[in-house]
């Protein structure tokens, strides 16, 4: 998957000329993999990229990278399709559907990990759901819609940085995605502190076609919570991001 063809699906999706379109059902399908059969303290709940369902994640390898790590927390594998963001309601769901049962379940640290569209659908999540996420990792993240993304990204960029960005005015979209400047703000405010919850995490490819607009973000973040390396916008990319990250194993700072 190239980021061209990701943003012509993407913008495909959004006309509703897609055919991988579904029914944001409720509750988001989902899929427990547990090192044990009960639950233990830390949960990272995996959102896919555009057109990727559940299943991608077994597929490309990332679940086999996760039983090599043999580290303590769980995954959640989500169908979270882009039916969800189209129709707005991904961040209810995510709440209602994977949040308020990962705690009733007894997970204490809970982690987003969002690749390509899910790393928009994660900052999504945890701008509407702060309480209740301890972290984020994105993984080639689409912080908004082609060339928007790009136009916000520019702005933070030209104005020295998101340390020194003033988002001004954001107005009230009809559409979340017609304004990406509403992410770069929050991403602004967690930035200022970021060892407070959410923390971010970020990972992406250096030929990912969208990593100048990444690049904007990487900047601000503390060194050891940026992971770069050779690579595009695709899932072989992903899976030796991830692997990566889940040696840095963020979730564990104190």
């Amino acid at each position: 998957m190239t980021v061209s063809w990701t943003a012509a699906a993407f913008l495909a999706c959004l006309a509703g000329g897609c055919a991988f379109v579904r029914s944001a059902a409720a509750p988001i399908n989902a899929q427990y993999v547990m090192r044990s059969s009960e639950p233990g303290d830390c949960l990272l709940v995996m959102l896919p990229g555009i057109g990727d369902a559940r299943d991608a994640f077994e597929s490309a390898g990332i679940v086999e990278e996760w039983i090599q790590w043999h580290g303590a927390c769980d995954l959640l594998l989500l169908d979270a399709h882009f039916t969800y963001y189209r129709e707005g309601n991904l961040a209810e769901r995510m709440r209602d559907d994977v949040l308020r049962p990962a705690s009733a379940r007894g997970y204490t640290t809970v982690w987003l990990v969002g690749f390509s569209i899910g790393g928009y659908g994660a900052l999504w999540t945890a701008r509407e759901n702060t309480r209740e996420v301890d972290g984020i990792v994105l993984v080639a993240p689409m912080i908004g819609v082609p060339p928007r993304s790009d136009e916000a990204a520019a702005e933070v960029r030209d104005a020295g940085g998101l340390n020194a960005w003033a988002s001004g005015e954001l107005g009230d979209p009809a559409h979340h995605f017609r304004e990406p400047r509403t992410h770069w703000a929050w991403l602004a405010e967690v930035v200022r502190d970021p060892d407070e919850p959410p923390v971010i995490v970020l990972a992406f490819g250096t030929e990912d076609g969208a990593a100048d607009t990444i690049e904007v973000l990487a900047e601000a973040l503390p060194t050891r919570r940026v992971v770069r390396r050779p690579g595009g916008h695709d899932w072989e990319t992903w899976r030796a991001l991830f692997a990566e990250i889940l040696r840095l194993a963020p979730w564990l700072e104190s």
